[in-house]
């Protein structure tokens, strides 16, 4: 393109050019990925069905054998991986966001916040990690449940695949 005096809008015009095969080469490629994602989702589609549905009689039989399974403590090592149960951090139950806030500013001390425009929502986490005489002030109480998990044990899993190919 350098023949001579370099020409601003011939360069102009090759940029473009390459701009518009570049666009479609990317174009392509988008319509092959979701092509390609497509494809995945519906072969996977009933697969990851068939696991959900696995995974809840999974729970519902350990939840109803858990005294069974677990004889007081917090997981079961099984053949192909453990099963059990953790501690959720805990969800905040008490008055609605409004009330909370209320509350909130009433423990504040007085002072500048009348001078300062701040959109106020409670800080969930950190209020989970308050005193409980404060939480009760508030009128908040933590809950915290038993989550259930499982953890497959890949290497048994596969020891076991290839016995059966065997």
């Amino acid at each position: 393109m350098r023949e001579g005096i370099f020409n601003p809008d011939k360069a102009l015009k090759e940029i473009g050019k390459l701009d518009r095969r570049i666009i479609k080469a990317q174009t392509a490629l988008d319509e092959k990925i979701a092509r390609l994602r497509e494809e995945a989702t519906a072969m996977a589609g009933p697969l990851i069905e068939e696991k959900k549905r696995i995974e809840a009689e999974l729970e519902s039989y350990c939840v109803e054998n858990k005294k069974r399974l677990f004889h007081g403590a917090r997981n079961a090592a099984l053949l192909f991986g453990v099963v059990g149960f953790k501690k959720t951090p805990g969800k905040m139950e008490g008055p609605k966001d409004e009330a909370l806030i209320a509350r909130l500013k009433a423990v504040v001390k007085k002072g500048w916040t009348k001078y300062v425009k701040v959109r106020v929502s409670p800080n969930k986490d950190t209020i989970k990690t308050l005193p409980v005489e404060t939480l009760k002030e508030l009128g908040v109480k933590i809950v915290r449940e038993d989550r259930f998990y499982y953890e497959v044990d890949e290497s048994a899993l596969e020891n076991a695949i290839e016995d059966e190919a065997a």
